[in-house]
């Protein structure tokens, strides 16, 4: 499969997610870069405040797939907001459970981990941090609300990975991998062939696991993770022909993904 049909299906694949979604930022700053980087993945609309009383009114007016919160902007502050949208209260429109992703300034280990679990954020965002990046990251979130459209028409088989055991089978071979393959392989594996990016892949195979902040050198380690993941499985699946490899592939701009083995004969 080329690049080009790679990223054509990773863009279809953001675009389903995106399909219906209705979203709203809170910045003040670089609020429309954000709202046309949704609005260009697909949004059917976003709406952008620079204020929490503004935010919060609006809440009280429409249902919200998603909201993009900062956490430092004029009158009451992003995690404010979210801590009312989440104490389910009366007037709001929007469901309590609905995704929110912080992105601030105050990107420390303590207050991302305040953020994520003491107030109830589902990922917190770095700033700075690129378009492409915020895309993703609202698209694992809105995928997380939609599993059975991850998966249709998609499957990594004779390749065979449990999430659970972490172990990863070629025609019933038992594959043999580090821990951190492992790890990255089941992350990749749940996404279904939607890319994630480097700092996601970070989130979640290194924080926690040695690691509990980005150091500067993090997107370097997470490339040279993904090259020793693609000698590995080359290796050891070697009934899976040289043009389906390498299987983690790069979609440009937006992450890596396991590839879609649709189209290889028996692999359904």
């Amino acid at each position: 499969m080329s690049a080009l049909k790679l990223d054509a299906e990773a863009a279809q694949n953001i675009a389903d997610t995106f399909a219906g979604c209705r979203a709203l930022i809170l910045e003040d700053e670089i609020g429309a870069e954000m709202k046309t980087a949704l609005e260009d993945a697909g949004c059917e609309s976003v709406d952008l405040f620079e204020t929490g009383d503004a935010a919060l009114a609006a809440l009280g007016e429409h249902a919200y797939d998603v909201l993009v919160l900062d956490r430092i902007n004029p009158g009451i502050e992003g995690l404010e907001v979210l801590d009312r949208v989440r104490r389910r209260p009366n007037g709001l429109k929007t469901d309590p459970d609905v995704p929110a992703l912080v992105y601030s300034l105050l990107g420390g280990e303590e207050q991302r981990i305040h953020g994520l679990i003491a107030r109830g954020a589902d990922d917190y965002v770095p700033k700075p941090a690129t378009s492409e990046e915020l895309v993703a990251r609202v698209a694992a979130q809105l995928r997380r609300r939609k599993p059975t459209m991850r998966s249709k028409g998609w499957t990594c088989a004779p390749l065979e990975i449990d999430p659970d055991t972490k172990e990863a089978r070629c025609n019933g071979r038992l594959l043999q991998l580090t821990s951190r393959e492992a790890d990255i392989l089941v992350e990749l594996y749940k996404e279904r062939g939607n890319p994630l990016s480097q700092s996601m892949l970070w989130d979640r195979c290194w924080i926690g696991k040695g690691w509990s902040h980005f150091p500067e050198e993090f997107a370097n380690t997470v490339d040279q993770a993904i090259k020793r993941l693609r000698k590995s499985l080359k290796r050891q699946c070697p009934d899976i022909p040289d043009d389906y490899h390498p299987l983690v592939t790069n979609i440009w701009a937006q992450g890596f993904a396991l590839r879609n083995l649709a189209g290889l004969e028996g692999g359904r």
